[in-house]
């Protein structure tokens, strides 16, 4: 066997063993620790991993009577075997052509800064600010004696900017803010629409494809697209206290709370329609979302579901 068959198998044994181990039970923080730099040694892990989260997505789509019983055993040696021999079938299985990235791994690839999921991280700059970046989110960084730039990629990061002889820079693909004088600036990034929140200070905010630049004050919030302002409005703390571990929800639609959660969790969290509009308001923890999900189901009268080895969660109506 030659060395790139070697690691080729490798590899793969290793995914299989990720596999059954994320299946078998919750990680712990060193074993999500652990997993996470599985993931960033190189593009072929990513890409390895992604073909497992692929299968079971594929795989949530077949009616219940057709699954495979053995999936739905307590966790015992018949059953990790099955999930063993379920990942390498379709980690052996060659694929044709190039790579095809979804948008995160394009972002994993040219970020500087990278959260997966449930993941947050807290970055000292060399410019003395500080950086929170959330859950499932990409970013570059460019900071120098001459340059003071954040590209935000994907998901959302917080600055606490500190005054320099340069003004730090805080961009999208749908524009930019311009920061001058000590400030707390938080930035989200959805569906090509981007939202700035001026927590603390001034920032000036430009539209990628508009010349006027918005002026924003502390307590003010800017939603916009590279072409227009699509709300302006006062700031919602809630929408920062991820930050401190938590989902703050005032009368929040519960499709927009599940969105919430979505990044701290491996898989997929699905509603069921008629319930996208029910109203939600709490304190929910983002890093313990067994107790998030008891709490909503306690509270508004809500069943919660795990299928297919706990990869899809389904809250509906507890009738």
């Amino acid at each position: 066997m030659n060395m790139a068959a070697t690691s080729q198998q490798q590899l793969l044994e290793e995914t299989a063993e990720w596999f059954v181990r994320v299946q078998e039970r919750p990680l712990s923080a060193r074993e999500q620790q652990a997993f996470h730099h599985w993931q960033a040694r190189s593009p072929a892990h990513r890409a390895a991993w992604q073909r497992v989260e692929n299968l079971l997505a594929r795989l949530d789509s077949v009616p219940a009577g057709l699954a495979m019983p053995a999936l739905d055993r307590p966790v015992d040696e018949e059953r990790r075997a099955l999930l063993t021999r379920m990942a390498i079938l379709v980690l052996a299985v060659p694929v044709s052509g190039a790579v095809v990235w979804q948008l995160s791994e394009q972002n994993f690839l040219r970020s500087d800064l990278y959260t997966g999921k449930g993941e947050r991280k807290t970055q000292q700059l060399a410019d003395g600010s500080t950086l929170w970046l959330n859950a499932s989110s990409a970013a570059t960084l460019n900071i120098s004696d001459t340059t003071r730039a954040v590209h935000l990629l994907e998901g959302e990061l917080t600055v606490q900017v500190m005054r320099a002889s340069q003004p730090l820079l805080l961009s999208t693909a749908e524009g930019f803010c311009k920061v001058y004088e000590n400030a707390l600036i938080a930035i989200r990034l959805a569906n090509k629409v981007t939202c700035v929140d001026v927590l603390e200070g001034q920032a000036y905010v430009q539209l990628a494809a508009r010349a006027t630049p918005v002026d924003l004050q502390s307590g003010q919030s800017l939603r916009f697209s590279a072409t227009d302002i699509l709300e302006q409005s006062p700031v919602n703390p809630a929408h920062s206290s991820w930050r401190f571990g938590m989902l703050v929800a005032d009368s929040m639609r519960l499709a927009d709370v599940v969105a919430g959660l979505q990044g701290y969790r491996r898989g997929r969290i699905d509603v069921q329609p008629e319930l996208a509009d029910l109203l939600i308001s709490g304190s929910f923890p983002l890093d313990d979302l067994n107790k998030t999900f008891q709490m909503l189901a306690d509270t508004y009268q809500l069943r919660i579901s795990e299928h297919w080895l706990g990869y899809r969660v389904m809250i509906a109506a507890d009738v």
